[in-house]
């Protein structure tokens, strides 16, 4: 669980930082540049200056957990996530504050997968653990996390299939 950043040209290790609790694998495999911040996905998210290493912010949500599992993209100055706890976050990147939290569902079986984003809409795959699995995906609005639709994947005809999202989905504009 360490974040190294490494010269471009020579590949020198610049800094090196701890993400978690040495010895377990990491939760998230997401690395995302935020402004002057390097943001990554953890148990938790947290942001380090991009230049020293120096950390900057960690954010651990109040109402769920497993934010860094998930995380997914970052527009216009926020670094949208998923979680296992059926929940996106909207975190400021600069500061570490949440902006807004969508729940997407309160059963404690569904897992909202790494959110896509653009200036106006976000968007994210969601599944569920029960059988016959289930899911959908889901719209947001990108300002204040508000559901502008959802669109649920047909049930399976044979109850022992699944018919629920494997990833984040991919944002189009035609």
């Amino acid at each position: 669980r360490r974040l190294r950043a490494c010269d471009a040209a020579t590949g020198r290790v610049r800094w090196q930082r701890d993400t978690g609790t040495r010895g377990t694998p990491p939760s998230g495999s997401m690395v995302l540049l935020a402004g002057s911040n390097v943001v990554v996905g953890d148990e938790a998210v947290l942001a380090f200056d991009r230049t020293t290493g120096l950390p900057r912010w960690r954010f651990v949500p109040g109402d769920g957990y497993g934010a860094g599992t998930y995380l997914g993209v970052t527009v216009s100055g926020l670094v949208y996530t998923g979680s296992p706890a059926g929940r996106v976050y909207a975190i400021d990147a600069k500061t570490g504050v949440s902006r807004w939290t969508a729940l997407v569902a309160d059963d404690h079986q569904t897992l909202v997968f790494e959110p896509a984003a653009d200036e106006d809409l976000v968007v994210a795959g969601y599944g569920t653990s029960t059988m016959p699995a289930s899911g959908g995906i889901i719209g947001l609005d990108a300002t204040t996390g508000a559901e502008r639709w959802r669109t649920a994947f047909p049930r399976p005809s044979n109850a022992a299939l699944g018919s629920g999202s494997a990833g984040n989905p991919l944002l189009v504009d035609d």
